[in-house]
């Protein structure tokens, strides 16, 4: 794969990056990022918490600007009929993907929220489509800044969905073994993308890990996208979801109209029921009209 990262320089240690990442850390010591625990409670293990951050701390510059482009190709979706929206902008679905965007925007907006997740009840129901395409359309707002990250861990298609080549697995970013800035890409000024490769089966372990949600926090707090969009594994069929809540504002459910049942969208509400915001159903792949009834 080609190399489209730009060179770094070391960190200093009293760089904003590493003084945010400190300041999370110090938090994450104090209060559990599960359930708001306050002193007095068990206590995370800070130590371990600690070191997985300073390992993201050992090189790298920060920051939105100093992260690494890439060029999404358009070629194969195009070709499956999957159009992209940014690339066919006469396109129905172009047109379907931008209301979206602006209902989801004044909702956020007007809420104070920015963390969603885009997750469907079974595997193959259009969540990789809906994410990517809802990011490029949410990309196109002048001035905004949005992050999609690919928390499949178990099927990862972000990357092959834009067709850019990428071999770096998600779990090495969430475990703290990778940098922020090796992780995750730009494309253009206003969408970064944070990539997986490999399949990794046990990705609702890690999400459980406080040292996980203190890493995904210090990303936000350095690259302050305006929204972050999580494509999200099957619901009903692995728990990466459940283990995500929490640190959820919202969730984006994708329904595949030739087969997700009532039934099935009902397990879902109730596994998110008080525990974030059910934000909307969106309905992927709709059946075509029945013949004599127009």
């Amino acid at each position: 794969m080609a190399d489209h990262r730009k060179p770094r320089d070391r960190l200093t240690r009293d760089s904003d990056w590493v003084r945010r990442l400190n300041d999370v850390v110090e938090r994450a010591a104090r209060v559990s990022v599960f359930t708001g625990q306050p002193p007095g409670a068990p206590a995370l293990p800070a130590a371990r918490t600690a070191a997985a951050a300073n390992r993201q701390l050992v090189t790298r510059p920060e920051g939105w600007g100093a992260l690494g482009e890439v060029r999404p190709r358009t070629r194969k979706l195009r070709e499956s009929g999957a159009p992209l929206v940014s690339f066919y902008r006469d396109d129905p679905v172009a047109h379907a993907f931008d209301v979206l965007r602006t209902r989801l925007v004044q909702t956020l907006r007007q809420n104070g929220w920015r963390r969603v997740a885009v997750a469907a009840p079974d595997a193959g129901g259009g969540t990789t489509f809906t994410a990517v395409n809802l990011a490029l359309s949410l990309g196109r707002i002048p001035g905004s800044r949005t992050l999609l990250m690919d928390m499949n861990q178990k099927r990862p298609g972000v990357a092959a969905a834009l067709d850019i080549g990428w071999t770096v697995a998600m779990r090495e970013f969430l475990s703290g073994a990778s940098h922020l800035s090796d992780h995750i890409v730009r494309s253009g000024e206003t969408l970064a993308l944070g990539l997986g490769a490999d399949s990794f089966q046990d990705g609702a372990d890690l999400l459980h890990d406080p040292v996980t949600a203190t890493i995904i926090d210090g990303a936000i707090d350095v690259l302050k996208p305006d929204v972050v969009l999580y494509d999200m594994p099957a619901m009903l069929e692995q728990d990466d979801l459940g283990a995500m809540l929490p640190q959820l504002d919202g969730v984006l459910l994708v329904s595949d109209g030739t087969r997700t049942t009532a039934r099935r969208i009902a397990e879902c509400e109730r596994l998110i029921g008080g525990r974030t915001q059910l934000l909307g159903v969106i309905l992927n792949r709709a059946r075509p009209p029945i013949l004599g009834r127009g």
